[in-house]
């Protein structure tokens, strides 16, 4: 076995075990010690991201909570699962930063 197959094979483990244990995928990996940006690298690479499911998932809307320190503060946090957040004030005119808002949505 070449070291690249090893990899993936490891790697492979690495996705299955992560479903079978109903985690996110960022706490999966912070437990396992592996880059978010390696595990969905290696989630599309295997077959378990196909292009048809990013483009479904593209057109959903997305549930979020507020909180009342949020609206009390005036400021709006957005998080990611892989730990990437987003504060924004309250009043920004959210088209000012959809272009942010869709990098964020190429983030995995």
């Amino acid at each position: 076995m070449t070291p690249a197959n090893s990899k993936d094979a490891s790697m492979k483990q690495h996705i299955e075990a992560c479903q079978a244990s109903n985690l996110s995928h960022a706490a999966y990996c912070q437990q396992h010690d592996i880059p978010s940006h390696i595990f969905s690298y290696y989630r599309k690479k295997l077959g378990y991201v196909t292009s048809s499911k990013a483009v479904s998932s593209k057109n959903q809307l997305i549930p979020i909570n507020l909180l009342s320190e949020s609206i009390n503060s005036g400021k709006i946090k957005i998080s990611h699962s892989n730990g990437f957040s987003l504060e924004i004030n309250s009043d920004t005119d959210l088209n000012q930063i959809k272009p942010v808002l869709e990098l964020l949505r190429t983030v995995s």
